[in-house]
């Protein structure tokens, strides 16, 4: 059983394959993040805001986990930007 974040939701039961890479890819998918994406059209905005912002440049099509995590846990210190070489 998957329980999400929001404590308000229902427990989710895992019914994939039991291998490493797909139970990553389930937990992966119900984590919080607040990385916002940064473009041409939005990144004066995002440089204007006041606090202080870190930034990933990437190829990858999707937020690594370890960047999800991160901007949960420094919400409301710090901006986290996403930058996607596409």
């Amino acid at each position: 059983m998957l329980f999400p974040a929001n404590s308000e939701k229902e427990p989710v039961k895992y019914t994939k394959n039991w291998t490493e890479k797909d139970l990553a890819n389930f937990a992966v998918g119900f984590m919080e993040s607040f990385v916002e994406y940064v473009s041409q059209t939005n990144y004066k905005d995002f440089i204007k805001r006041d606090l202080f912002k870190v930034l990933l440049f990437t190829d990858k099509k999707s937020t690594p986990p370890l960047y999800k995590v991160l901007s949960k846990d420094f919400k409301d210190k710090l901006i986290f930007g996403e930058v996607r070489n596409a």
